[in-house]
């Protein structure tokens, strides 16, 4: 495999109980590629900014936009539903505060000309353009902003719009990224239609598709030499303070008597410290790497301690978490489209019985694994590489 230019990460949140310390091991393969692209979640601001928005509501202090740097992240997507968390003027000094640091962003803008907007670059010798969506999903995200010619927002993800933008960019560019914020949050699985839009994608002339929003790793496979990850997980997204009617708090714990925690998302009545379960620690990461027709891909499963924001490659064991989740891609992609695409369109619903079958009935499809292959996930089973340069 050639060496990686591009790193592409999960889910990034600046805010929240953060105390960033990265692995030595992870922060060396991570600054040893030309290009690190991420999903930015929240926006940067100081609380200060309107929102009419009812659910999570998340953002960080302009000061935590160090974290990026710290990170070496280049090139963030904003397509996501917390990008107007904070309300035009959040969306605005976000925006600003990213050019101000020579961040790269994607997916999000003033109007729909500037969220159309790639972002374009060079890595090594080859030019890459990055264009980001974010879908509405009836039931599981609906409270966005979309931008439109006259107001500020995220890119919707429509069929004429990305086929339009993608092959637009196709005639400048030598490898298109597409980042897409799609699904349903806290499932193994993705949803059918969003497998089907990933692949008609690299079809129309992208060579990479990468997913977020369930924050769990799914599963991801390889279509003509272009890789598909349809959910990376959370990379960094530390634990927060929620104070009603549900928004991040930056109110010191310490100061607060009796703070109950939880690791499910509601809308508290009192201050409540919200904690990740352990599926929403682990994270894919990718290096991408320039082929003949696509992209080699290095893949690794990282992992994010509780409480703190520690970073760090699994390193011992086989990479069996890493073959799990390439197996996974492999069966929804063929049985799903083989078997049941054309006779279910039921909501996902994932059941999880320790020990037992999990049962994923989904929108267009059946899937079946069991437990016992993601308590395998739980216990880190390893960090890996797993290398593809045809399907």
């Amino acid at each position: 495999m050639n060496k990686p230019t591009i790193c592409v990460m999960g889910d990034v949140f600046c805010g929240g109980d953060l105390l960033l310390a990265i692995d030595p091991l992870l922060d060396g393969w991570l600054h040893s590629h030309a290009l690190r692209i991420a999903n930015l979640e929240g926006v940067f601001s100081e609380g200060e900014d309107f929102t009419d928005k009812q659910d999570c509501i998340l953002f960080a202090p302009p000061s935590r936009i160090s974290v990026l740097k710290q990170l070496g992240i280049n090139v963030v997507s904003l397509a996501n539903n917390h990008f107007h968390d904070q309300g035009t003027q959040g969306m605005l000094r976000t925006l600003d505060l990213l050019d101000t640091h020579g961040i790269g962003h994607v997916g999000a803008g003033n109007n729909l000309t500037e969220a159309r907007r790639p972002w374009i670059g060079m890595c090594d010798d080859c030019q890459v353009g990055v264009l980001a969506y974010c879908a509405y999903e009836p039931g599981y995200m609906t409270n966005l902003q979309f931008a439109t010619d006259r107001q500020p927002g995220v890119l919707q993800l429509e069929p004429a719009q990305y086929r339009e933008d993608i092959l637009a960019l196709s005639n400048e560019v030598d490898r298109i990224i597409v980042l897409v914020h799609w699904g349903k949050e806290h499932t193994w699985f993705p949803l059918s239609h969003n497998v089907q839009t990933a692949t008609e994608m690299i079809r129309f002339g992208a060579h990479a598709v990468v997913g977020s929003h369930p924050h769990r790793p799914q599963g991801f496979f390889v279509q003509d030499a272009c890789p598909i990850f349809m959910s990376l997980g959370n990379f960094l997204f530390p634990n927060f303070l929620m104070v009603p009617p549900s928004s991040v708090s930056y109110h010191s714990v310490q100061d607060l008597e009796n703070v109950p925690i939880t690791r499910r998302y509601y809308s508290p009545n009192r201050p409540t410290y919200k904690m990740w379960p352990w599926q929403s620690r682990l994270s894919l990461v990718a290096g991408l790497a320039v082929s003949d027709r696509g992209f080699e891909i290095e893949v690794h499963l990282s992992k994010q301690q509780d409480r703190q924001a520690v970073l760090e490659l699994f390193r011992t064991g086989e990479p069996l978490g890493v073959i799990l989740l390439k197996w996974m891609g492999s069966f929804y992609r063929r049985i799903h489209y083989a078997y049941f695409e054309r006779y279910w369109r039921i909501a996902e619903r994932i059941l999880e019985v320790p020990g037992l079958i999990v049962v994923s009935i989904r929108s267009r499809g059946i899937s079946l694994t069991l437990t016992k292959m993601f308590q395998l996930l739980r216990k880190g089973c390893a960090s890996g590489t797993v290398k593809h340069d045809k399907d």
